[in-house]
């Protein structure tokens, strides 16, 4: 029983309130509409403004042994660096240059850096997308400046190593020539010997014909010019077996020779291949690598038209309302007080 009068003085509020509303509809309509209109109007004729993205990377300066890769910097710090501002100024001069009219009196920069990632994205806004395109394409060559010393620090390492390389490439060349040259004397001394042995082997088969035909047409059997004979062919079978010794004495360290010489051959290729390495990378620590140039946004991000309708729609309706039972207020102070 105690509740039916609290439920019907709320029932009474409500009627009251929705009396109230309805009575000053027309106002609470028009008042939101125009806060709407306002806002609409104040938008559209707001100046658009941009949002121009590029994404950078810091050149991969060094690979550690343990195949890391060292960066010319942290995208943390390049973030920090572009967030502190120092390059606003040395970006309006370079502006000016170029006689850009639409410059800004300062550029500020919205720098994402993701964790464990080795890039960041930069994001400027602007009214003026080529203005801002410039202004972007530039952080690029001030980056580089601002990296000048360290980027010779890895340069110098860099050309101390090239250097080494090259230094050692000719260190092996200068033993591939003396291999060759090696090479080449054994094959004149292999040919020589086996002549040497070819000859050797015709005298003693001359020597033998000769033998056999001096004792076929001689009367008599002379045991001395046989023995002489004999000497002489033993002689040349003993020479002819020291050089055979030589031959495959020499054939054997030739191919030696040979084998070491592919090595080296290798071994100049392999420092070669590195040398180029070095110089590629050499050549790409000179550089801030882009991966995305500036790009504008399809359309203007601010003012965002739909939303300032929207939020000046409910303040409209918010005010609107409230003044209609301000109003309401009014009305019945001043009835109350003549009656």
């Amino acid at each position: 029983m105690t509740d039916r009068p609290v439920e019907s003085r709320d029932e009474i509020e409500l009627i009251e309130i929705l009396r109230v509303v309805w009575k000053w509809k027309y106002l609470i309509l028009a008042g939101t509409l125009v806060f709407a209109l306002v806002a609409g109007v104040i938008s559209s004729n707001t100046p658009k403004v941009y949002r121009i993205n590029m994404v950078l990377k810091p050149s991969v300066v060094r690979i550690d042994r343990f195949g890391r890769r060292i960066y010319l910097d942290s995208a943390v710090n390049m973030k920090a660096l572009l967030e502190a501002e120092i390059f606003s100024n040395e970006i309006i001069t370079y502006l000016k240059t170029l006689n850009v009219k639409n410059r800004p009196g300062q550029v500020k920069f919205r720098i994402d850096a993701p964790k464990q990632s080795s890039f960041l994205k930069i994001s400027y806004e602007t009214q003026y997308v080529d203005t801002g395109i410039q202004i972007l394409n530039h952080i690029p060559v001030l980056l580089q400046k601002e990296y000048a010393e360290e980027i010779d620090h890895f340069e110098k390492e860099y050309n101390d190593e090239i250097q080494k390389k090259i230094d050692e490439r000719a260190d092996i060349e200068n033993k591939k020539s003396i291999r060759q040259s090696g090479i080449i004397i054994s094959e004149k001394r292999l040919r020589e010997l086996t002549l040497a042995i070819q000859n050797i082997e015709n005298d003693n088969r001359r020597l033998v014909e000769e033998k056999v035909s001096y004792n076929k047409h001689s009367n008599k059997n002379s045991v001395d010019i046989n023995l002489l004979y004999s000497s002489a062919i033993q002689q040349n079978l003993q020479l002819m077996n020291e050089y055979k010794m030589q031959f495959s004495d020499l054939l054997s360290r030739k191919e030696i020779a040979k084998l070491e010489l592919k090595r080296i051959e290798e071994r100049i290729r392999f420092v070669s291949t590195e040398i180029a390495d070095l110089k590629k990378k050499n050549s790409n620590i000179k550089y801030i690598e882009v991966l995305q140039p500036p790009t504008s946004s399809q359309g203007p991000i601010k003012p965002k038209t739909r939303v300032a309708v929207l939020m000046a729609f409910v303040v409209g309706l918010f005010v609107t309302v409230f003044s209609s039972f301000f109003l309401e207020y009014l009305l019945r102070y001043r009835t109350r007080k003549h009656n």
